[in-house]
């Protein structure tokens, strides 16, 4: 079935239950085999669009689509959270020094604080694909690939 836009519609209901089964996940319900679920929904998703690209146009694209809307997202968060300081609606705030240290983080793919923690896995999103595209670049076949991402897959777990 195809949707709107012409695409497969399946991956886009795939992502919908995913965000059901991470709020049910997150909840204090007994759902515990869920959380086997959510992430790798997410991370299939994104390897099935996975397009064979060179690998200057695979990080313009990730920068356009991820990167950038990263960078503001964090960055609005951080002066939202430091004018809601000033209208008392938290006891922290970024003084000067921090906000320059907290920047730098930022853009090197890194949350500012604990409240913006939700955004771990666009960093490991990121990171991931470009530690995909590196090991694409040096081994060239597919069953070193997949016996590469099978191994770290397994490494996680240790």
């Amino acid at each position: 079935m195809k949707n709107d836009m012409g695409r497969d519609a399946w991956p886009d209901y795939m992502k919908a239950l995913g965000v059901i089964f991470i709020v049910f996940g997150h909840s204090y319900l007994p759902v515990v085999f869920l959380k086997l679920f959510y992430v790798p929904i997410f991370w299939i998703i994104t390897g099935y669009y996975f397009k064979d690209k060179t690998f200057k146009e695979h990080i313009v694209s990730r920068a356009k689509r991820v990167y950038y809307p990263f960078v503001l997202t964090n960055l609005v968060y951080v002066i939202v959270r430091n004018i809601n300081y000033f209208f008392g609606g938290t006891t922290f705030y970024y003084k000067r020094h921090d906000l320059i240290r907290i920047i730098i983080r930022i853009f090197l793919l890194d949350v500012p604080d604990k409240l913006a923690s939700p955004m771990w896995f666009v960093t490991a999103l990121l990171s991931a694909e470009m530690l995909y595209l590196l090991i694409c670049k040096i081994f060239r076949k597919d069953l070193y690939i997949f016996g590469i991402s099978i191994g770290l897959y397994i490494i996680n777990f240790k």
